[in-house]
């Protein structure tokens, strides 16, 4: 390996990433469409649950992908004072993602609002919509 190597993107992130894997700190290293942020650690189990497969699946729905990312962002540095907005970011990546799952443009009361027409006689459907009338109860209007 030649000596400028080691400051090329790939050599710093491979660095900062076994530095942190080795040093035991609380803080992971996230991929997003390229650009790489320190996020800080949790349980495994829930760092996969919650954010590992979130972003792996939101490849799909890159609008949503961005939304959650922007979010993720914003809740590593979350402090008693900016909690809410971040968790709105949250609220407003998972419209995003239904937004786009339903290719639609419309606001998350006017997607549960269709998918009730829908689905309404469905089974399968009932958790979609329990979801979203969840969401709507939590959605800020402004």
């Amino acid at each position: 390996m030649k000596a400028d190597a080691f400051f090329e993107r790939k050599g710093l992130i491979k660095l900062l990433t076994a530095m942190l894997a080795e040093s035991h700190i609380g803080y992971n290293l996230i991929n997003a469409d390229g650009e790489y942020f320190v996020f800080p650690k949790g349980a495994v189990e829930l760092d996969s649950a919650l954010v590992s497969q979130p972003l792996a699946w939101l490849n799909q729905y890159p609008k949503a992908h961005t939304a959650f990312v922007k979010a993720l962002r914003e809740y590593a540095d979350a402090t008693t004072e900016n909690s809410s907005d971040i968790a709105d970011k949250f609220r407003k990546a998972l419209e995003t993602f239904f937004q786009e799952f339903f290719k639609m443009i419309k606001p998350l009361k006017a997607i549960k609002a269709s998918t009730e027409t829908i689905y309404s006689k469905q089974e399968s459907r009932k958790k979609l919509l329990q979801i979203l009338k969840h969401c709507c109860r939590h959605t800020v209007i402004s």
